[in-house]
């Protein structure tokens, strides 16, 4: 009987090696590298020779144990020295295992494909969870094909690939508008398999787009944000006078000169008992250099009592004392 390594458990036949495998509560984390040839260009198809630099990237595999595993992949990205092609640099990619701008494995994927299409979303996540899975609601879903003009789903593909989705458009011609959304693989599959579709968007992903384009220049832009204005800018525009705006410019001049001459009073507001028999002023407090003025609870024989029918004027003169 052979014995078997850690590599031939959780990757069979593929050239990856594993460094550490460590456990944490209900997770698996593996440290592995690949140790494979290096991969051809995507693009030229020509054999790289040269290694660009190193990275880690964390995939989700399938449990073990009933255990949640995670892969944290070393990979390599290569140089492509061909001067006729486009790409100066390109990652590997292990076959079976990774997929371009995928973090989880063709394994996984396939097991998450399977629960989408038996449950759909929220009983599959669930589903997934129980499973030990790394499989979220939005990721179990597909290609869904809706006919906009009758509003109904005409079918679903099983992922969002460039070849799927063109190799659907070839087989069901005629198409003349084409409401996609963002990724660039369907812009892909309908320039390949239906040129003279007209591509719009629809009004979410509209505002969505615009939004993003907003969040970018403002974040591109974020020095002259924060810089001050200088001689040449111009002067701020000038508030129309109001009523409220009168009465709260008085209220400050108020506050402010009696915040000069160090008095601390609260002006316009009558007291309330409470049943401990401390006095409790309302919640609305006048402010002043020294910021918010509140009436300290003192012992009910040591409060100078206001009668109701008392003015603000005595009503300031009505203070806790020792």
């Amino acid at each position: 009987m052979e014995r078997e390594t850690l590599e031939d458990v959780l990757f069979p036949g593929l050239n990856v090696v594993v460094r550490q495998a460590t456990v944490v509560d209900d997770s698996m984390l593996v440290d592995a590298a690949c140790c494979g040839p290096p991969g051809p260009c995507p693009l030229c198809q020509h054999p790289a020779a040269r290694v660009h630099s190193r990275y880690w990237r964390y995939i989700a595999g399938l449990p073990a144990g009933g255990r949640q595993v995670i892969v944290r992949l070393r990979v390599r990205r290569f140089f492509c020295d061909q001067s006729q092609c486009r790409r100066r640099t390109y990652v590997e990619h292990v076959a079976g295992l990774t997929e371009p701008r995928l973090r989880a494995s063709t394994a996984a994927r396939s097991a998450m494909r399977a629960v989408a299409v038996e449950l759909g979303g929220r009983p599959g996540q669930r589903l997934c969870a129980k499973l030990r899975i790394h499989g979220r609601r939005t990721a179990l879903y597909g290609t869904v094909l809706v006919d906009v003009e009758s509003s109904r789903p005409v079918d679903v593909l099983p992922d969002r690939e460039t070849g799927t989705v063109a190799a659907w458009l070839q087989e069901h011609p005629g198409a003349e508008i084409i409401c996609q959304d963002r990724p660039m693989a369907f812009a892909k599959a309908i320039r390949q398999a239906a040129p003279d579709a007209l591509e719009v968007a629809d009004r979410w992903h509209l505002l969505q787009n615009l939004s993003t384009a907003v969040e970018k220049t403002c974040r591109r832009h974020r020095d002259c944000l924060r810089r001050p204005a200088g001689p040449e800018a111009s002067p701020p525009l000038a508030t129309p006078d109001s009523p409220l705006l009168d009465r709260i410019r008085r209220r400050h001049a108020e506050v402010n000169e009696l915040a000069a001459t160090g008095t601390r009073t609260w002006q316009g507001f009558s007291p309330r008992r409470r049943t401990e028999g401390t006095v409790s002023w309302s919640r609305s407090w006048s402010t002043c250099s020294t910021g918010f003025m509140r009436a300290a609870p003192a012992r009910r024989s040591s409060i100078a009592r206001c009668s109701p029918s008392a003015t603000p004027a005595d009503t300031t003169l009505c203070t806790a004392t020792r």
